[in-house]
């Protein structure tokens, strides 16, 4: 892994707006507990994790991430197109952007167990996970692995978008992305593949499936819409070539 490119994330989640991105990632973290936690520690994780609150935070906190990175990087442009071309400054600042999303979640993510432990009388006993038969710990880490793919597809939609449109316009598309998580129900049931949810924002809750198989196509099928959606964005920033 470049070692250059995490230096320039680190100097950039350690600015002034840092101190924001973190705020919220706590605010996301306590709404939930306000709600009343009190199972035993892996069921805590997971109504932390499905929470509304907590992912509309996450993603809110992600996207201030992105356009604070965007603004400090642009303040550099004209020194920095003179020494390379401008595809390559868009593929950097993606993994950039990327590196940037996994540390913002991985933190969150830390933020959760904490405050599950504090409510979890010392419950931490495994179960089998809704009706998939299948452990907690293992639905844990398709979790994990499922979210990190979709947040990081959707924050680089987000970069891409704020080279096209202008930072206001940028933020009021994060705060819709964001509110989302409030507008829809956090209690779907998927019965089968035609029921599949077009939006992004029910991989993240509690949405339920019949069959944890189902789950997986129908992330995946998300999956390849966003990626879609992202290679056809690069393309028209690509072809576009407008000023940072």
């Amino acid at each position: 892994m470049n070692k250059l490119r995490l230096i320039n994330v680190n100097n950039y989640l350690r600015n002034k707006s840092s101190l924001l991105i973190f705020l919220l990632l706590i605010m996301g973290n306590l709404i939930p507990l306000l709600s009343g936690l009190s199972g035993g520690f892996f069921e805590n994780l997971l109504k932390v994790l499905h929470n509304s609150y907590f992912n509309m935070f996450l993603f809110l906190a992600a996207g201030l991430s992105v356009i604070n990175m965007r603004s400090i990087f642009s303040k550099k442009y004209d020194f920095v197109i003179r020494n390379t071309n401008y595809k390559k400054i868009i593929n950097d600042f993606m993994i950039e952007i990327i590196l940037s999303t996994i540390i913002i979640y991985i933190t969150s993510f830390i933020l959760a167990c904490a405050f599950s432990v504090l409510f979890c009388l010392e419950n931490y006993d495994t179960f089998n996970y809704s009706n998939y038969n299948i452990n907690v710990l293992c639905y844990l880490v398709f979790l994990i692995i499922k979210s990190l793919l979709l947040f990081c597809l959707v924050n680089v939609i987000i970069y891409l978008l704020s080279n096209v449109f202008k930072k206001n316009v940028t933020l009021l598309l994060v705060l819709i992305f964001s509110l989302g998580f409030l507008m829809l129900s956090s209690d779907k049931m998927i019965l089968n593949i035609y029921d599949f949810p077009l939006f992004y924002h029910y991989y993240f809750l509690n949405t339920n499936y019949v069959t944890f198989i189902l789950e997986i196509l129908c992330t995946s099928l998300q999956f390849i819409i966003l990626y879609v959606i992202n290679y056809l964005t690069y393309k028209i920033v690509i072809r576009k070539k407008r000023d940072l």
